[in-house]
Parts: C-alpha cells; sequence; structure tokens
C-alpha cells in the first residue's frame, strides 16, 4: 500500500512537470522577422517572413495580425502558424510612398515585445528606387573621399599651420553629434519605439549609408585632430570663443542626458536636438577656416580638393 502511494505521488509529479513544461515552452519561443525593412513597386507583391527561433514537439498555435498603418499606400494579410513553420506575409503595393506594418501576435513573441513594426517604400519603378540608391552612396563616397586630401597634405608637410584649429573643432563636434544621431536612430530600439509611436505613418530616415558616412567621417576628424596636436601648427592656437563654445555644447549635451535618463525628455527627442547642434556646428565651423585664409592671404596647407569634392 505504501508503495503504490509513492507511486501516485510520482506520478503526480511528473504529469504536474510535463504541464509546466509544455506551458512554458510555447512561451519561450520567439519569433524573427526576415526583412523589416520592403521595398515594393506599384501594384505588386513582396513577401516577409516570421521564422521561430526554434522547432518543438509542442504545437504553439501563433495568430500574426498585420496592420497597416497606412493602407492607400500598402495592406497585408494577417496569417495563423505555429512554432514549426515558416510563416509567409505578403505585402501588397498600392501607391507609391512610406507606410508601416503592425505585426501583432497572440503572444509576446517578438523578442518580448507586444508587436513588430516593418518598413514599406513602395516606389513607381524599381529602376529610380536603384538609381537613388546609387547616387545616395554616391554622395556618400564623395564626401567621405574629400578628407582624404587634407590629411595627406598634413602628412606630407608635417604640419598643420595653414589649417585653422577652430574650424577642426567644430568638424570634430560635429561629426560626433551626427554619428550619435545616426546611430540612435538605426540601432537603439527604444527611439524606434519612439519614432514608431510619434510618427507612425513614416518609416525610419536614417539608411545605411547615413550611418556609414557619419562613422567614416567622425574617424577622419579624429584622424585630423591628432595631425593638429602632434604636427607643427605654428603659433595657432584655438581661440577663446570657440572654447566657450563647446563647453557650451558639452553643458547642453550634459543636460539633455541626464533629462532623457531621468524620462523628463524622450531620446528621440535627445538624438534630435544633437543633430541641432550638428547643424549649427556646420553653418559656423567654416568661417575660422575662411578668416584664416583672408588674413594669410594665402590657401597654402589648406587642400583645394575638399572643397571641390564637397562641393560635388
Amino acid at each position: 500500500m505504501k508503495f503504490n502511494d509513492t507511486s501516485r505521488n510520482i506520478f503526480f509529479l511528473c504529469l504536474l512537470f510535463s504541464t509546466i513544461r509544455t506551458e512554458s515552452s510555447c512561451d519561450d519561443v520567439t519569433l524573427i522577422i526576415s526583412d523589416n525593412k520592403l521595398t515594393i513597386v506599384v501594384g505588386q507583391t513582396t513577401n516577409t517572413s516570421v521564422v521561430p527561433n526554434r522547432a518543438s514537439a509542442d504545437n504553439c498555435d501563433i495568430e500574426i495580425n498585420a496592420t497597416s498603418i497606412n493602407p492607400s499606400i500598402c495592406t497585408a494579410y494577417s496569417i495563423s502558424t505555429n512554432n514549426n513553420s515558416i510563416a509567409v506575409i505578403p505585402v501588397f503595393g498600392v501607391d507609391a510612398g512610406a507606410c508601416s506594418l503592425l505585426l501583432e501576435a497572440n503572444r509576446q513573441f517578438w523578442n518580448g515585445l507586444d508587436q513588430l513594426n516593418v518598413n514599406v517604400d513602395v516606389v513607381h519603378s524599381s529602376l529610380v528606387n536603384w538609381f537613388s540608391i546609387v547616387i545616395g552612396w554616391s554622395y556618400m563616397a564623395a564626401w567621405a573621399a574629400c578628407v582624404y586630401p587634407q590629411i595627406w597634405i598634413n602628412y606630407r608637410r608635417r604640419s598643420v599651420s595653414g589649417l585653422s584649429l577652430d574650424y577642426i573643432v567644430f568638424h570634430l563636434a560635429g561629426f560626433f553629434c551626427y554619428a550619435l544621431y545616426n546611430i540612435g536612430m538605426y540601432y537603439i530600439p527604444v527611439v524606434h519605439k519612439e519614432y514608431r509611436y510619434l510618427y507612425p505613418s513614416s518609416t525610419n530616415p536614417v539608411h545605411l549609408n547615413d550611418l556609414a558616412f557619419s562613422l567614416h567621417n567622425l574617424c577622419a576628424a579624429s584622424i585630423e585632430t591628432i595631425q593638429c596636436v602632434v604636427y607643427d601648427r605654428g603659433s595657432q592656437t584655438v581661440s577663446r570663443l570657440t572654447v566657450a563654445l563647446m563647453g557650451l555644447v558639452c553643458i547642453i549635451i550634459g543636460l539633455l542626458t541626464v533629462l532623457s535618463l531621468s524620462q523628463v525628455l524622450l531620446w528621440l527627442y535627445f538624438i534630435t536636438l544633437v543633430s541641432y547642434i550638428k547643424l549649427i556646428l556646420t553653418l559656423i565651423k567654416y568661417f575660422p577656416q575662411m578668416y584664416n585664409n583672408y588674413k594669410k592671404k594665402s590657401t597654402i596647407g589648406v587642400s583645394i580638393w575638399r572643397v571641390i569634392l564637397d562641393f560635388i
């Protein structure tokens, strides 16, 4: 009799653990979207796929509701699937423009999120779209290449005597702010969530070429700054006005950081305000170099190719 009671207890314990395992098995499933950025030609359909992170002997029914924020631009279809199969979501391009899809599941399958955003660009022609991409990368390449002639001149002369140190300071700080903005818009999930909430019908304005350009030129500006420290710079020093302005910029960014960490200011607003600082620095950074050229009546030490490529 004692043996039967023990066996019965073991049986119920096994049944309990099996039930817990079955329930947690579905909770542990994570869905992965194959592509959250789509480009569709008007009148055509493109598919995006939802893939479970693992297969399981347990069948977890999954309902995915696809809602278009702007149905006049694109539409999608809701589907049913399970954790052992790949689900295909067809997206149809209605008219040219930017559109966002909200994918909602019956469980929090999106890495703990209750919904996932898919950005869709609907274009009139794939050829025009590729032409736009080529133009975008071309201007990025021209702007990126404009820094190398100046770095080469500084290295060859072992001097930065013709280069305004104030310009270099503004140049470095500006690209630091620009890189911060692009990193936030391209990579940071909380910024993506805030942007989708505030601008549900818009797609992310930052693309890979924007991120690559800002990081590349930040590195190049850092190299130029090191050259200004190492090489001969004559009697040049950073002006007191530039030091004061940079101190003000640091105070503003520090204050914005505190407000964002305190959840008083959205992180999206933080990086947007930082981008405005970059814009202001870009507007004023050329004046010190122009004044330096005027005072010396010479452009020796300054690469003309930086101006030409920047103009292109």
